[in-house]
């Protein structure tokens, strides 16, 4: 491929965007990185153990909130945008914010279970506690979060896309640094990323 060949996609809008995406995937990759091995030194190996279980617990609670209705929405959305249809674009926006709460309302009914389950998996009531912090944090973070980067994503301001998605991997784990360093230990780490969202 010869010199002028690169230079022409990267003047292509469409390869540019897709540049900062991966630019702002790979910051927020890095930042998760970092910060969990600090984390970890911090906590040392057994509450790391607590933290990384209640994660876990956190991720499989909140499965209905990243079921791929932000994309599947993004889609619709784009395409009523694109064709300036307002009725369209007005009408996906109602389903999103209608079927994101329903998701974060059926989540919200499984958290006082999980410090139950967690005694039962784990042996310790807590790990079930934190991870009900982090599936709050989940729930702020999909409700509040996705509508902006999607309404972004659909306008085409891909970089305030991505400095949105870079800014909230560092609120979310810089506050959960700063509370475990801080002596919070565990529940520090999780308020962080509840503080963070």
């Amino acid at each position: 491929m010869s010199f002028l060949k690169v230079l022409n996609l990267r003047q292509h809008p469409f390869n540019r965007n897709v540049a900062t995406l991966q630019v702002g995937s790979f910051l927020g990759n890095f930042i998760q990185a970092i910060v969990g091995i600090f984390l970890a030194r911090i906590l040392q190996p057994e509450l790391f153990g607590e933290y990384a279980l209640a994660i876990g617990m956190a991720s499989l609670a909140s499965i209905i909130l990243g079921s791929g209705i932000q994309d599947a929405a993004a889609n619709l959305l784009s395409s009523s945008y694109a064709r300036k249809d307002a009725e369209k674009t007005k009408d996906v926006l109602a389903f999103m914010v209608k079927i994101t709460f329903f998701a974060a309302f059926l989540t919200i009914l499984i958290l006082p279970f999980l410090p139950f389950i967690s005694r039962a998996l784990y042996n310790d009531f807590w790990i079930g506690v934190y991870a009900a912090v982090i599936v709050i944090a989940s729930i702020f973070s999909v409700s509040f979060f996705s509508l902006s980067t999607m309404a972004l994503q659909v306008v085409g301001k891909i970089k305030g896309m991505m400095a949105l998605t870079v800014s909230d991997q560092i609120a979310m784990y810089g506050f959960a640094l700063a509370f475990t360093a801080a002596g919070f230990g565990v529940l520090g780490s999780v308020s962080g990323h509840l503080v963070g969202a």
